[in-house]
């Protein structure tokens, strides 16, 4: 049997169902499809020199598969950035905001990814976790009011896609993950799949929909879309909040975070950090799948706009880097190198 040895950065990447946050699996690894497909020849080189032959897929959900890993506790503010009532997202100062917040990653990482002083362990982390931030940004609970944790203390009632099962969870939960059951579900009955047959659609199928679906859009639309890629960070954070009347329930343009009945108060005094407010349990709305094909509409558009700015983010930083040669077909040749087999005869 042969003795080369497998890398252990590779088996790091070898991935497992989990619960997620964030878009969840489906979103965050359709991004970075997106993106890979949008890199120039230094983009694609770059990302080998951060992961190696690992696919910018898997660094878009390290960040939340370390999560339950206590070690990783001082990234969790990263994840989000929150707009306090009162405040816009170009209002908003320094002092306001968290000491480590999703801006930090977006303004801050690339830089010290480039920069010769960070070592190279300490850049793929880095780079993981920019990956990964740039797609929860996207998702617009991810951009919070200050008061109910990006709506993970808002209640809402979810009905299950297979089951019709009413269940009771939080509203971020159904942007992070629910109302992607409608894509899968969708994707069954496409592909005349029975209940036994069924799998999970994956990212790539994901991301030729999303793009199939953008390349049918008027030409207004894609221009949009081109103006879009170069907007300032603190654009996107006012992308989100502009989404939020449509991300909430039973809401309007200008409802205050604070008079949502479904939603408690994000309060330090508390011992779990919750106060009641106007919280009223008898009235916590349902969620209809009316508003679930509503929201899809809203998540493909963000994902597909995540997925251009990480693209343009990546080749930005090829450009300011200074790489060694590119060299044609490199992923495959690391692969074809680490690769185990039975040689016949040999062995125990």
């Amino acid at each position: 049997m042969s003795k080369r040895i497998f890398p252990s950065a590779l088996l790091l990447f070898l991935l497992v169902n989990r619960t997620a946050w964030g878009w969840g699996d489906l979103g965050h690894q359709t991004i970075a499809e997106i993106a890979n497909r949008h890199l120039s020849e230094a983009g694609k080189h770059f990302v080998f020199q951060m992961l190696g032959a690992a696919p910018l897929s898997t660094a878009s959900v390290f960040a939340d598969i370390v999560r339950p890993d206590a070690r990783f506790d001082p990234f969790i503010p990263y994840h989000l950035i929150d707009i306090p009532p009162g405040l816009t997202p170009k209002t908003l100062t320094a002092k306001q905001r968290l000491k480590r917040d999703a801006h930090v990653v977006l303004s801050q990482f690339p830089e010290a990814i480039l920069s010769k002083k960070t070592d190279q362990n300490q850049k793929r982390l880095l780079f993981q976790y920019l990956v990964h931030v740039v797609g929860d940004i996207h998702m617009p609970l991810h951009v919070g009011n200050g008061l109910d944790r990006g709506g993970s203390l808002c209640d809402v009632k979810w009905r299950e896609v297979r089951s019709g099962r009413l269940i009771e969870v939080n509203l971020h939960s159904v942007w992070d993950d629910r109302i992607f059951d409608y894509v899968v579900e969708d994707f069954y009955v496409a592909n005349n799949h029975r209940r036994m047959e069924r799998r999970r659609i994956s990212h790539f199928e994901f991301a030729d929909a999303i793009l199939k679906q953008f390349e049918k859009e008027p030409e207004e639309k894609k221009k949009e879309m081109k103006a879009a890629i170069h907007t300032r960070y603190v654009e996107w954070y006012e992308e989100a909040l502009a989404l939020h009347h449509q991300v909430y329930p039973d809401s309007e343009p200008n409802t205050k975070p604070e008079s949502r009945y479904y939603c408690k108060v994000n309060d330090k005094s508390q011992p779990n950090h919750a106060a009641l407010g106007v919280y009223d349990p008898t009235k916590i709305p349902i969620i209809q799948e009316d508003y679930a094909r509503k929201s899809l509409i809203v998540a493909k558009w963000q994902i597909l706009k995540a997925g251009y700015r990480l693209g343009k983010i990546i080749n930005d930083m090829a450009a300011k880097s200074s790489p060694a040669k590119f060299e044609k077909n490199q992923h495959e040749k690391l692969l074809n190198a680490v690769l185990l087999s039975n040689d016949e005869g040999k062995g125990d």
